[in-house]
């Protein structure tokens, strides 16, 4: 079902998961205005229900844009969980690092790291230590 592009702007002060499975197929549609709508949507989004939907539009995204945008709401998120810190977050704040293209995408990611309530967010035991994956990746000191 297609609806307007109004309607999923409002989409996220429902914030409900009908809601975000709505924008999660918004963003797939073949319509750039709906995709482009969808995208603005999730980046609004309330809370960490959205993370997979906008770190998978952050790693794919089709222009420079759409990836900024999902990075902005990304860092949104983590920033707004950052008075309470946990394991999960470490490893979201370790994704992002992660997939980092490069300088401003860093200074943003590590501005809103910055912005922590843990003194040690990623871990005392881990010290934000790469994940296996990204090991063969050259790392920022």
């Amino acid at each position: 079902m297609r609806y307007p592009l109004f309607i999923i702007a409002l989409l996220p002060r429902c914030g409900d998961p009908q809601a975000l499975a709505i924008l999660k197929a918004a963003e797939r549609d073949p319509d750039a205005q709906v995709r482009d709508a969808a995208v603005h949507a999730l980046t609004e989004w309330p809370d960490l229900s959205a993370w997979d939907a906008l770190i998978g539009i952050y790693r794919r995204g089709a222009t420079e844009a759409v990836r900024g945008l999902a990075l902005r709401g990304l860092v949104r998120l983590l920033g707004d969980e950052n008075s309470h810190p946990d394991a999960k977050l470490a490893e979201r704040y370790r994704q992002l690092l992660d997939d980092a293209r490069g300088d401003a995408d860093l200074r943003l990611i590590l501005g809103t790291l910055g912005g922590n309530a843990s003194p040690d967010p990623c871990n005392s035991r881990s010290r934000c230590s790469p994940s296996p994956a990204s090991a063969s990746k050259p790392r920022w000191p």
